[in-house]
């Protein structure tokens, strides 16, 4: 066997235990179900409040949940997810940010369900769940095209569009199923429905969170400053959208999942640019949907974007020397520091659940550069045909 057919081996055997490992980070059906129904409750408790100022509000799922990025807490016992919702009212940015604000709360502090559930945050108001999950609800009104969203000092609002973004994010990570968002053109209040549990999530979600695990991990090791200045969700989901979509539209073909997901996580940088505004230059991570820029906290401290250049480098770098190491016995030390030791796990169970599969069923190869016992197509003798990826 030689050198091509070694390296191909490695990297199937990579991007196997890594697409495990993302699977295993979902939140089990469970925690969805909950989740699913808090958003509803929650949900037609605003919707069907009495006060004129609520009719026409759309409650919608934002964030992880309506791109199906979300990962589950980097410790089970002790730690929640969030849940992500927008009310976007009928108003427009005449409309003070606190009035809003107050607006959408109000109907839930009077709710002897929620009331002592219910914290006031900076943009939002948080429902706790204790143990599982907070959900977050956000007003947003329309600002001309898109949507505005009150700043973190309620002094004004900043344009949003959290819905286009899932849109945008979801054609790209879907491919031929993209699932379109609801018409805005409904005269009552309504509430979305709660996205499909994404079974089938491709590999741009995947890849995605991977990076969110990652940074996690980043963060839980960190010391001093950088624990404060983790990168943000929404800057690694899109940016490795940009780079997902730059791939796609290179109409470059890629040996194996993996190429993918390394060409993917290495040309996220590309999409951090900087702005000569007013004489001063500015990072920008520039919303595909809105006139926002994610960075927008970079230019306030010079920590973010050093963070995220550090936290990068060691991400691409783990990948990297994922598809260098032979077996699982060697990938499992690098899966436990890039990803936690019960997701490696969880991805090396399920591997070598598949390999006995495979044993049974008599499709077991051995392939010595891939560490021994295999239940993938490349095999030594299996031509291994070159494919994009990407709706996989």
């Amino acid at each position: 066997m030689g050198p091509t057919e070694n390296r191909v081996l490695r990297e199937a055997l990579t991007a196997q235990l890594l697409g495990r490992v993302a699977d295993s980070l979902d939140i089990t059906p469970t925690q969805f179900q909950r989740a699913k129904v808090a958003y509803e409750t929650v949900s037609d408790v605003v919707t069907s409040n009495a006060d004129p100022r609520l009719a026409g509000a759309k409650v919608f799922p934002q964030g992880s949940f309506a791109i199906g990025t979300v990962v589950r807490p980097l410790n089970d016992d002790d730690s929640e997810f969030d849940v992500d919702l927008a009310c976007r009212l009928a108003a427009n940015t005449s409309l003070s940010p606190v009035s809003a604000k107050q607006l959408v709360g109000a109907p839930l502090a009077a709710d002897g369900r929620y009331a002592a559930r219910l914290e006031e945050k900076a943009r939002c108001w948080r429902v706790n769940y204790a143990g599982e999950f907070h959900l977050d609800i956000c007003p947003l009104v329309h600002a001309d095209t898109t949507d505005a969203i009150p700043d973190k000092e309620l002094e004004r609002w900043i344009l949003t569009n959290p819905e286009g973004y899932a849109k945008w994010f979801n054609e790209r990570a879907d491919r031929a199923r993209t699932r379109m968002m609801l018409d805005h053109a409904v005269l009552k209040a309504e509430v979305a429905p709660f996205p499909e549990d994404n079974v089938d999530k491709g590999w741009l979600r995947r890849i995605i969170q991977l990076l969110k695990r990652n940074r996690d991990m980043w963060c839980d090791r960190a010391e001093g400053w950088q624990t404060e200045f983790a990168p943000i969700s929404i800057i690694i989901t899109t940016l490795a959208a940009m780079s997902f979509e730059h791939e796609f539209r290179s109409g470059r073909s890629f040996a194996s999942e993996y190429d993918l997901i390394r060409r993917v996580i290495a040309g996220m940088p590309a999409y951090i640019e900087q702005r000569n505004v007013g004489g001063q230059m500015q990072w920008w991570v520039q919303s595909p949907v809105a006139a926002e820029n994610f960075a927008n906290r970079w230019n306030q401290d010079a920590r973010w974007a050093l963070a995220f250049r550090e936290w990068h480098a060691l991400a691409l770098a783990s990948v990297n020397e994922l598809a260098s190491v032979t077996g699982l016995d060697g990938a499992r030390p690098l899966l436990d520091s890039s990803y936690g030791a019960s997701s490696a796990a969880r991805a090396i169970n399920s591997y070598s659940l598949q390999v006995r599969s495979a044993r049974d069923s008599n499709a077991l190869r051995f392939a010595p550069a891939a560490g021994g016992l295999t239940a993938f197509s490349a095999v030594a003798g299996t031509p291994v045909p070159r494919h994009t990826f990407f709706g996989d």
